[in-house]
């Protein structure tokens, strides 16, 4: 299936959903005459676009990933899913730097009635 926008004549890019096999999965690809064309998923607003929201399996990222922005991670690096070994050492030197702070953290003394 073939989905674009715009006059008939007008429209030289848009989006190919590719049915496959069952349990292939289904790809979402541009249509385009031209070579390098991008993709751009966007929600509208202040809306978050998610990824594997229901599903179980993993998200794989086979090409190199630039980050524009924060990246919160939302439970501790465990270090089983990363592939990068560089990654996996830079996250394993920061939650071993955070265990020390949390380790060295002094409780703040409770204050004294006064007399």
């Amino acid at each position: 299936m073939t989905i674009s926008s715009g006059s008939a004549g007008a429209a030289a890019t848009g989006i190919y959903i590719q049915a496959g096999a069952a349990s292939n999965g289904v790809n979402v690809l541009v249509n385009s005459s031209a070579t390098n064309v991008g993709l751009g998923i966007n929600a509208r607003g202040s809306g978050n676009i998610q990824l594997g929201g229901t599903s179980t399996g993993s998200i794989i990222l086979n090409r190199a990933t630039t980050v524009n922005a924060a990246l919160t991670a939302a439970t501790e690096y465990s270090g089983s899913a990363v592939g990068s070994t560089a990654l996996a050492d830079e996250l394993a030197k920061a939650n071993a730097k955070l265990k020390e702070l949390d380790a060295k953290a002094v409780p703040a003394e409770p204050k004294k009635p006064p007399h």
